[in-house]
């Protein structure tokens, strides 16, 4: 996954090269910069707007990190590490926590880990799956680790959660 991020942010860069390099000879310079855009979107689809931010604009978030949200979004499950990401994109884990820090406002591993716990809280509301089993599809190797995670953002056991969520509340009725 990282190295085909990597290959979707090469590709990109090199059509900006290319647009660039294409500006100084090629009039109107609109037309040029709308194919770009227009290109930019079929190699690299960019966030959805619920998962944008405030100013998360093509020209104003590098297109590595959209690339790395993008696929963070779609697949919190993947075995995402800072140093596996910065070496496929050739660059220093420092310089991508940096830049990731700057446009999306958390920490990379905090953003990870916000992903797979919304993933793991789908997962929870299916019960022929098991806290164990739910654990690994959302990218904890570990139950107990995973599990340590949950209650401490959601104050409730991943078990506990899945029945609070999928018990009915008895809204004043009674039975009789």
């Amino acid at each position: 996954a990282c190295a085909e991020a990597a290959v979707l942010v090469r590709q990109a860069d090199s059509l900006a090269a290319q647009v660039q390099h294409l500006k100084g000879h090629v009039s109107p310079p609109s037309l040029i910069d709308a194919a770009m855009k227009a290109r930019l979107r079929d190699v690299v689809p960019v966030a959805s707007d619920k998962n944008s931010l405030p100013g998360d604009t093509a020209s104003s978030t590098p297109m590595l990190i959209r690339v790395l949200r993008q696929l963070i979004d779609d697949r919190p499950e993947l075995p995402f590490t800072e140093k596996d990401i910065a070496a496929a994109a050739r660059t220093t884990p420092n310089y991508l926590s940096t830049l990731f820090r700057r446009h999306v406002g958390q920490c990379f591993s905090d953003y990870v880990g916000e992903k797979r716990l919304s993933h793991a809280k789908n997962l929870l509301g299916d019960l022929t799956l098991s806290i164990g089993e739910v654990s690994r599809k959302a990218g904890y190797d570990d139950p107990g680790y995973f599990a340590r995670r949950f209650r401490q953002k959601t104050g409730l056991s991943p078990r506990a959660w899945r029945h609070r969520r999928l018990t009915p509340r008895n809204r004043g009725e009674t039975r009789a």
